[in-house]
């Protein structure tokens, strides 16, 4: 689904930069009013929750450094079609459960 023209105009910058980690809180606290720009950076918030879960979990020896590479990967992987997505002006939805948990962000 594509955003409309004004609200692509002034979310799309907010929305691309909602996948570069803690950037993600940009779009959603200066950019309340835009549903594009929240819609991306709940996303974003999504996947750095991960990130720093994945973190967390690092200091598992061996298993928790896997964990950790796999999950950076993937989420990098993520980040980028994300913003490949939103700077095209489509509302991308993370697949499986983290597109369903982002939707249920209450903000």
């Amino acid at each position: 689904m594509k955003a409309d023209d004004e609200e692509l105009e002034q979310g799309r910058f907010f929305a691309v930069i909602a996948y570069l980690s803690i950037l993600s809180l940009v779009a959603i606290i200066f950019k309340k009013s835009n549903k594009f720009a929240v819609f991306h950076g709940k996303q974003g918030l999504i996947l750095f929750i991960w990130e720093v879960g994945a973190l967390v979990v690092s200091i598992i020896p061996l298993f928790g450094q896997l964990i950790l590479v796999v999950s950076w990967l993937l989420c990098f992987i993520l980040s980028v079609i994300g913003m490949v997505q939103a700077g095209l002006g489509v509302y991308w939805k993370l697949p499986g459960a983290l597109g369903k948990w982002a939707e249920q962000l209450e903000m």
